[in-house]
């Protein structure tokens, strides 16, 4: 019962990583210097993709 709920929380806040980091990398703000655009992209690609693995690593479990 505890590890099903815990990997459900798991799940929830992979999920929630990689929502966020797609749209922040969908809708880049605007007050981002344009030097530091390509950074800011290349960090939540990273973190987007680590959120997708993450999932699919948890479905196996």
């Amino acid at each position: 019962m505890l590890t099903e709920i815990l990997i459900f929380v798991a799940r929830l806040m992979l999920l929630a990583l990689m929502l966020i980091n797609l749209v922040y990398l969908l809708f880049p703000a605007k007050t981002i210097p344009k030097e530091k655009k390509v950074e800011y992209r290349l960090e939540h690609s990273l973190l987007a993709l680590t959120g997708g693995i993450g999932l699919a690593v948890l479905q196996f479990i």
